[in-house]
């Protein structure tokens, strides 16, 4: 008996030791796979940029007024009037030549992370302006962790 356990045992750190291992983001699949977007994210372990590909993602609509666990993609010009909630962990990826503009502001009062990464280095523009007494991004008491990898972030 001790030996079939033991025998399990080694054969799960087996396994567990062969699957591969990527230094880019985990993304949650809430959607059915689209056209691939390559983005660009800073990778710690590298100390540099790399590139990753979201496939998994929902689209971002000038109707949007929550962004849950996922990630999001803006694509084009888009003007969003309402302020967004953000809730867990959520990536935003500004495709080249995207223009997001959020005039409610972004919450992330239920954030546990809200992370803007871009297309490319430089590309994509980000604009969020809160409205009287709210912050462009941010919230009452904020959220845990904002990381903006790359794009052109403009919050009033």
């Amino acid at each position: 008996m001790k030996k079939k356990v033991i025998s399990i045992l080694l054969s799960v750190i087996m396994i567990v030791g062969v699957l591969p291992f990527s230094a880019a983001p985990v993304f949650a699949e809430e959607s059915a796979p689209q056209e691939p977007v390559p983005f660009v994210y800073y990778n710690e372990e590298l100390k540099d940029f790399s590139q990753s590909v979201a496939t998994h993602y929902k689209s971002v609509t000038s109707s949007d007024v929550e962004w849950r666990d996922g990630v999001y993609v803006a694509k084009g010009n888009i003007t969003i009037d309402n302020r967004i909630w953000v809730n867990g962990n959520v990536y935003l990826i500004l495709t080249d030549g995207c223009e997001l503009t959020v005039n409610g502001g972004i919450n992330l009062n239920s954030a546990e992370s809200f992370v803007i990464l871009a297309q490319s280095a430089g590309s994509g523009k980000l604009t969020a302006n809160g409205a009287e007494h709210l912050s462009g991004i941010g919230g009452y008491s904020g959220g845990k962790t904002v990381s903006i990898h790359c794009g052109i972030i403009s919050a009033t």
